[in-house]
């Protein structure tokens, strides 16, 4: 069973209620504001990013939505979901999206949120980073090498957007109650 709530010092991963979807909703707005800086992203006429997957981590069971909590304030955000590769049938987690709000960058506060969710799903992991964002490149080559010790990087590129996706095996117990 995985615990709803995992911490190191003042650092928190809170699984999010559905009732903290719309929280969640507004930090999505700060993050896909800095991701347009790398990439287009549509905006409805009410000029909000749109981010049509998020209602589905509070209704599918292989996505999982959770907030970063820095003492008592929510700090960011890490979506997680269960994929398949579909060359070889292998499941594995992927980190979909992860935001910490600007203020509490350079605080460790990433990288403490980073160490608490490998062990929630030990196993093959994949991230994705737009190839243009490479402060997300850095930080997260740095995250994984610290926990899994190695990766592997693939730069595919499609007609919509060019990404490098780091693939990597976390092995430790999983967190339980």
């Amino acid at each position: 069973m995985k615990p709803n709530v995992v911490a190191t010092h003042l650092v928190k991963i809170i699984k999010a209620a559905r009732s903290q979807q719309s929280l969640v909703d507004e930090l999505m707005q700060d993050y896909l504001n800095e991701l347009s800086a790398y990439e287009s992203i549509a905006m409805d006429a009410g000029g909000r990013f749109q981010y049509p997957f998020l209602k589905h981590y509070w209704r599918e069971p292989d996505r999982y939505p959770f907030l970063i909590v820095a003492g008592e304030q929510t700090v960011g955000f890490v979506l997680l979901r269960r994929d398949m590769n579909p060359e070889n049938g292998s499941r594995f987690v992927e980190v979909a999206e992860f935001f910490v709000v600007p203020k509490w960058r350079r605080q460790k506060v990433g990288t403490i949120a980073a160490q608490l969710i490998w062990p929630l799903f030990p196993g093959p992991w994949c991230v994705s980073v737009l190839e243009k964002n490479l402060p997300a490149a850095k930080f997260w080559r740095q995250q994984i090498i610290q926990s899994a010790g190695s990766c592997t990087e693939e730069s595919p590129s499609s007609a919509n957007f060019r990404k490098t996706i780091f693939r990597f095996q976390y092995c430790a117990e999983p967190i339980v109650d």
